[in-house]
């Protein structure tokens, strides 16, 4: 029997959402299309998830027809680890001061909203981190995050950089790009 008729339903489903997903993110991008810029990142972590259901159909068929499977143990143990380690940063820099502040910083930025007209939404994903660290003399931080801003003209994808200093309570944005 054919190796690809073996793999389930779900493995192929994931796989052609996830591929279509990607392709639209980047075509989306390169075309000025303002629809669903998400796609892209959400593409990758069906990709992610595409490839362990892989794995486990690999496991599968390779018990059938008793070969090894540890390089496919190892395989689904370290993309879990990586698709849950990727959900976890973006819940935390998601929940963060810094994101907070970076979004208001964004939407009332004057060079940002001539660009691409009154803000009306930022990413659901944000990537990036948050890094604070707590002295003597109080708490200091930096913060790099990669987000989508949309507005009424156009989206654009920015990294902001972001510093929180001992003498202040709030994040202080550096850097826009």
């Amino acid at each position: 029997m054919d190796f690809l008729s073996r793999v389930s339903a779900l493995t192929l489903f994931s796989m052609a959402v996830a591929l279509l997903l990607i392709v639209y993110g980047y075509i989306s991008r390169m075309a000025d299309i303002f629809f669903f810029w998400d796609s892209r990142t959400i593409g990758w972590t069906f990709f992610i998830f595409a490839f362990i259901s892989f794995l486990f159909d690999t496991v599968t068929i390779k018990k059938y027809i008793r070969k090894p499977i540890w390089g496919e143990i190892i395989g689904i143990v370290l993309l879990s680890l990586l698709l849950i380690g990727k959900l976890s940063l973006v819940y935390m820099v998601r929940t963060s001061d810094a994101y907070k502040a970076a979004r208001i910083y964004l939407a009332h930025d004057k060079k940002t909203i001539e660009e691409i007209g009154n803000y009306s939404g930022f990413t659901r994903f944000p990537m990036g981190y948050v890094q604070r660290s707590i002295s003597k003399d109080g708490v200091i931080g930096t913060a790099n995050i990669m987000m989508t801003i949309k507005g009424e003209k156009r989206y654009k994808d920015v990294i902001i950089i972001l510093n929180l200093y001992n003498d202040s309570p709030d994040w202080i944005v550096r850097e826009v790009d």
